[in-house]
């Protein structure tokens, strides 16, 4: 499988949302980490070509980033997602439970996961996550394109996402 990056040059411009009193708007190359990660397990999952353009597009349309539900969410928070729009959106495809421990891990078929890691500047980070072992979470980060290895302490929680 292809593993998709938000700083891809196909998409990396592409506006998320632009929240009232902001310079700009928030792109994907920016602030898209969770919904690129989002869209490479629908690719997987449904072995089709889930582009973070496409995905982007998708959640707009549907309000699923908070700005477009509530123009009140601050600034910094409006291309978060809205979880429960996008629960309705896929609702007859995935389940998916968000924040929850990285202690649930399991290495099962048709269930992925999105783990919230601490970003080089300070800031939070969504990764996908490939595998774990004794000592790490084995991730592909999507705004560097690599895999890394992050220790168990360094993973502050999970979505995860199952496959109906």
């Amino acid at each position: 499988m292809k593993w998709n990056t938000q700083t891809d040059k196909i998409w990396h411009n592409d506006v998320m949302t632009h929240p009232k009193g902001q310079e700009g708007p928030d792109l994907v190359w920016r602030w898209g980490c969770i919904m690129t990660s989002f869209a490479n397990i629908v690719q997987f999952f449904f072995d089709n070509e889930m582009t973070p353009g496409m995905m982007n597009s998708l959640f707009t349309e549907n309000k699923c980033y908070k700005y477009l539900d509530d123009d009140t969410t601050p600034m910094n928070k409006a291309s978060e997602i809205h979880w429960g729009n996008v629960k309705k959106l896929f609702y007859k495809e995935l389940i998916i439970k968000n924040r929850v421990s990285r202690d649930v891990y399991a290495n099962k078929s048709g269930v992925e996961y999105i783990a919230r890691v601490q970003h080089r500047t300070g800031g939070s980070h969504y990764v996908n996550v490939l595998s774990k072992t004794r000592k790490n979470f084995w991730c592909f980060d999507v705004e560097d394109g690599i895999v890394k290895a992050y220790k168990h302490k360094d993973v502050v929680y999970l979505h995860e996402i199952r496959r109906i």
